[in-house]
């Protein structure tokens, strides 16, 4: 039985969408805390991250063959 491993490599907007995730998630987090639940730029922010995920799925489309690499079993060991 051989199994395949996959080499990613992030596209620059994926790092970047990363990074907003992780400030929606502190964010969201905080608001209860420091009583902006509805405030708009909490707001603005589930837009942006909305934005940059939707962006970030299309560049690992454009970018089709250039962002990941597989392996088989026998190839792994080539790198």
């Amino acid at each position: 039985m051989s199994l395949i491993t996959a080499k990613l490599s992030p596209t620059g907007i994926s790092k970047i969408n990363t990074m907003i995730q992780l400030t929606l998630v502190s964010a969201s987090l905080a608001a209860p805390v420091f009583n902006y639940v509805d405030h708009m730029y909490l707001h603005t922010l589930w837009y942006v991250t909305a934005t940059t995920t939707v962006l970030s799925a299309a560049s690992y489309l454009y970018y089709n063959n250039s962002t990941y690499k597989l392996f088989s079993g026998d190839d792994k060991d080539n790198k």
